[in-house]
């Protein structure tokens, strides 16, 4: 088991009791404290980890800057170590578990988002169609609420537009 902590940061007394409960657990531990980059005074590295080693065995503590890479190499291969050997459960070459319909979607989207270079709006049910002042000087907007099924035509403006 990974336990990733901000090196930046001083334990609490939320990060005792979730060490605490670690340790009880009995399984292997691993340290990661991160973004070590940025702790400009670095014995407090070392203060940290002592910290840690005084309230639990690690197998393994690992100093790290994910952002940047660095000691990534040394914890990915810990991990990999770590993780049981087993059978595959799906055939070894099959991408996902999900349909591919929803996949090739899924797809498509994430190419829209890069080739467009901002956020792609979601396909909301109710869209501002348009903007009209009201005679007590405040704003009103009108929807418009649509609901696709099979064989029907969408709605427009129904209160109880079901989706």
């Amino acid at each position: 088991m990974l336990f990733l902590f901000d090196a930046r940061k001083r334990p609490s007394e939320e990060t005792e009791r979730v060490v605490e409960r670690l340790a009880s657990m009995k399984k292997t531990l691993m340290l990661a404290l991160n973004k070590t980059d940025t702790v400009e005074n670095k014995p407090t590295l070392l203060d940290r980890a002592q910290w840690f080693r005084d309230r639990a065995t690690w197998k393994d503590i690992f100093f790290i800057a994910a952002r940047e890479g660095e000691g990534l190499d040394g914890l990915k291969a810990a991990l990999v170590a770590a993780s049981p050997q087993g059978q595959w459960f799906y055939p070894e070459d099959t991408l996902t578990d999900l349909p591919m319909r929803l996949l090739a979607s899924e797809l498509t989207r994430e190419q829209c988002f890069m080739s467009l270079q901002k956020k792609f709006p979601t396909r909301s049910p109710s869209r501002p169609r348009a903007t009209r002042r009201a005679p007590t000087a405040r704003s009103r907007s009108a929807r418009s609420s649509s609901c696709r099924t099979s064989g029907r035509r969408p709605s427009s403006s129904a209160p109880r537009a079901r989706c």
